[in-house]
């Protein structure tokens, strides 16, 4: 059985909570899908909202002690890391993470133009509380859309605690590219 795992990569030259900038920001989110009824929330001004998913919280981690501040406030167990770099220059666009002195992680793939620019995306992000209740982060996004679905290799090095479930090797994956993304998130809301 293989589990359909997400890799959100963001490097935000600005980061915005509650009407304040945090500045720069480097996040990287692990989720792991939930097969489960989806359903539609529309996302206004968007070309096409696509369907909620349902993702369980694996792995937060934020290079600013603000973020990181922000999603503990809400229940959210958040990691440091050290670094998101994104390389969009050239033919094969790359990325790398450093998780930690221990981690690492880096991609590269050749873009697959997307038809559709301004997509709606909606996500309920489960998650346990380190004093163990059942929570809820619920997001709404709009994002400009630079490629959907590109063929990309995705390279694991190194091993840690916190992320055994992303062990070392070379994965085959689907990368979605965006250019900007502007969220409304709903943190640490009670899942009953």
């Amino acid at each position: 059985y293989k589990a359909h795992l997400l890799l959100v990569n963001q490097n935000n030259c600005e980061y915005w909570f509650n009407a304040r900038n945090l500045g720069c920001v480097d996040d990287v989110l692990h989720w792991i899908r939930i097969i489960k009824p989806q359903d539609y929330r529309c996302v206004p001004s968007t070309e096409v909202t696509l369907k909620t998913i349902s993702w369980y919280a694996a792995f937060i981690g934020s290079s600013n002690i603000e973020s990181r501040k922000t999603w503990e406030l809400a229940g959210n167990k958040v990691y440091p890391i050290n670094k998101v770099s994104l390389n969009r220059a050239g033919v094969i666009k790359t990325g790398e993470v450093k998780l930690s002195i221990k981690k690492r992680y880096h991609w590269g793939y050749e873009i697959s133009e997307s038809r559709t620019r301004r997509v709606g995306i909606n996500h309920d992000v489960y998650y346990k509380t380190p004093n163990g209740n059942n929570m809820i982060n619920q997001i709404k996004a709009t994002v400009e859309v630079g490629g959907w679905g590109s063929e990309g290799e995705l390279k694991v090095a190194g091993d840690d605690e916190e992320t055994k479930y992303l062990p070392e090797g070379k994965y085959d994956v689907k990368v979605n590219t965006f250019n900007t993304v502007r969220a409304t998130v709903t943190l640490g809301k009670q899942q009953l």
